[in-house]
């Protein structure tokens, strides 16, 4: 289950008249959007007070860590059965690092990317990002953290049908009140598509739908992008191509990076890989 999260700004958003009935549309798929940015929690989680999210971290190892995590534990039940998801994992990503989170299917991987996002409340444990407790603030509070400093790319797309690239690719600067069409064309060009502009979705490749979202992902200069199997529904050479131009657009522009594979090759071409196996990281 899924809920939309936006501002008072965005509702207020005003667009030209011809694009009124695209912005109607994006309105009525409000709920498949919010699935690139905000799925709801799964369960009820006691809220901390709101100011602890203006806490600054204390005991950083390394002066320069982005994001730290401490004792994260997550747990899912299957009928009768508790399944250990994370086991007390703790980690740092420096500023400007590109981390490749590897291991086999069902190893937890994508429940610690998303955990580490602001997405996916932990148990027990907290996350630090940019010296702010992640969990600590309001919904309100984190989803606007994940709209101006983080940004999404994920294996299906999840790009809206209705809407063209270009249109795709301003969305989040709608749900924050911006109007970024210049900024969304100049993301669509560093990605290899300044023709695809105009296009919808469904004209596009699979690699060109994933650049789509590449783009969308860069476009409000996030300090940080989350990458979940980008390349799961390409074939390896797009895959391949997919994920050199996320790292050089990445390294080109500072960001961090981290990054869900299962393709242990694909895992070579960042700065450090960390291993998922049994709730446990290891690094390696």
């Amino acid at each position: 289950m899924f809920r939309w999260e936006t501002s008072a700004a965005a509702d207020k958003f005003h667009s030209p008249p011809h694009e009124n009935e695209k912005l109607a549309m994006a309105k009525r798929h409000r709920r498949h959007a919010t699935r690139v940015c905000f799925p709801e929690q799964d369960a009820p989680v006691r809220q901390l007070p709101a100011a602890g999210c203006r806490d600054k971290v204390r005991g950083m190892e390394n002066g320069n860590s982005q994001l730290v995590a401490r004792d994260l534990k997550r747990s899912f039940r299957m009928g009768p059965r508790r399944i250990e998801v994370l086991r007390g994992i703790s980690m740092e990503v420096r500023r400007s690092e590109a981390v490749f989170l590897v291991g086999a299917s069902g190893a937890g991987k994508t429940t610690l990317l998303y955990t580490l996002a602001g997405l996916e409340r932990p148990e027990e444990g907290t996350v630090d990002f940019e010296g702010q407790r992640l969990y600590a603030g309001s919904s309100q509070t984190q989803a606007h953290i994940r709209n101006t400093q983080m940004g999404f790319v994920f294996q299906s797309y999840f790009l809206l049908p209705e809407l063209t690239a270009l249109e795709n690719v301003m969305l989040p600067g709608m749900i924050g009140g911006r109007v970024m069409g210049d900024a969304a064309a100049d993301s669509l060009r560093a990605v290899g598509l300044a023709e695809r502009l105009q296009h919808l979705p469904a004209e596009l490749s699979g690699g060109e739908q994933q650049r789509v979202a590449i783009a969308r992902a860069l476009v409000n200069d996030p300090a940080i992008v989350f990458a979940d199997e980008p390349t799961g529904n390409l074939d390896s050479k797009t895959g391949e191509a997919i994920m050199d131009l996320l790292l050089s657009l990445a390294r080109e522009r500072k960001k961090t990076l981290l990054v869900v594979t299962h393709d242990p090759h694909l895992a070579t071409l960042g700065d450090r890989q960390l291993h998922m196996a049994d709730g446990v990281l290891t690094e390696g």
